[in-house]
């Protein structure tokens, strides 16, 4: 049976921690124009944005709930990570009351991207009936840092790749001398192909 699953961050980090500083784009886009400082600090949110979701990660520390229409059979991925701990697994029963997994029951396999919960040896997800789709909740907190000291440096760099590349081009199509429209290449693959979290 596939098992519809919807990941939301429910409790997301603070709003002022960003993927590097303003004084970290200025100085990579090599600009002294306190005019293009407003628009450097737009690129930087609009850069963490876009990274977290292209390669579907967590920056900073957040918790994430994962809704799932039934009890997985297996190993079951957890979306936005890298997931640091499971902190409750609970479910919605078919009179409407929430009860709670024994944490023994469960663990947290950290090995793969993304991460997955698994149920212990010899242990069974509970067999009550639900209250129907939707009503199967994974709570867990994901990021990789706390503060912007502990982001990964190959991330901190993709960010400037890309805030480079905007700040410098400010059009998605340019027309260069001699060559019809030619659409500009990013080079972030590299960089951030170890941090999908698909």
């Amino acid at each position: 049976m596939y098992l519809k699953k919807l990941a939301n961050v429910v409790t997301p980090p603070d709003a002022a921690l960003q993927i590097i500083t303003l004084e970290e784009g200025i100085d990579h886009c090599r600009s002294d124009n306190q005019d293009d400082h407003n628009y450097i600090s737009s690129l930087i949110a609009t850069m963490q944005a876009h990274l977290q979701s292209a390669f579907a990660f967590s920056l900073f520390d957040q918790g994430v709930q994962l809704t799932l229409d039934g009890w997985p059979r297996g190993e079951s991925k957890l979306p936005l990570g890298p997931v640091q701990t499971i902190d409750s697994v609970t479910w919605i029963d078919s009179a409407g009351d929430t009860q709670t997994v024994d944490a023994a029951d469960y663990y947290l396999n950290p090995a793969g991207q993304p991460e997955t919960i698994v149920l212990g040896f010899n242990k069974l997800w509970p067999t009550g009936l639900t209250r129907g789709p939707g009503s199967i909740f994974v709570d867990y907190t994901a990021g990789y840092a706390s503060t912007i000291a502990g982001v990964p440096a190959d991330i901190k760099h993709a960010a400037k790749l890309l805030i480079g590349h905007f700040f410098a081009n400010r059009e998605e199509i340019i027309t260069e001398p001699g060559v019809t429209q030619v659409r500009l290449k990013l080079g972030i693959d590299a960089l951030m192909t170890s941090h999908l979290h698909r």
